[in-house]
């Protein structure tokens, strides 16, 4: 898992964000906070580095998929300089692991892609 930030969004065409931020930084639930670098001038999106998350399928003695128990949650802030308004900006993400009811449908190992990995 990585966090962007992305100072424009089509969807809001009226929206003019700050040219820099003081600080952002992500949270997932149960582990410290992961500090992003934020340039001096924000243009375009600028991406943080890759964290490893575990997300796993949980399943009931039966074998039933527990769909609250198989996700992780993470909560991303985002903090202009002052006379900023709004100055702070929160966003939450929720990462959920679904089981694969047909393996046959995952793509080889190295994808053209590369956006897919099997585990084995």
């Amino acid at each position: 898992m990585a966090s962007c930030i992305n100072q424009t969004d089509p969807n809001l065409p009226d929206c003019t964000p700050p040219g820099t931020l003081e600080q952002a930084k992500i949270k997932v639930k149960g582990k410290t906070a992961i500090n992003i670098q934020v340039p001096q001038l924000l243009t375009g999106a600028i991406c943080g580095e890759f964290v490893t998350v575990l997300v796993e399928a949980k399943f009931n003695k039966k074998g039933k998929y527990k769909a609250n128990k198989s996700r992780v949650k993470a909560n991303g802030t985002a903090k202009a300089p002052k006379g900023t308004k709004p100055r702070k900006d929160k966003d939450k993400w929720q990462i959920q692991c679904l089981p694969n009811t047909n393996p046959a449908s995952c793509p080889p190992m190295g994808s053209p892609s590369g956006a897919f990995v099997r585990g084995s």
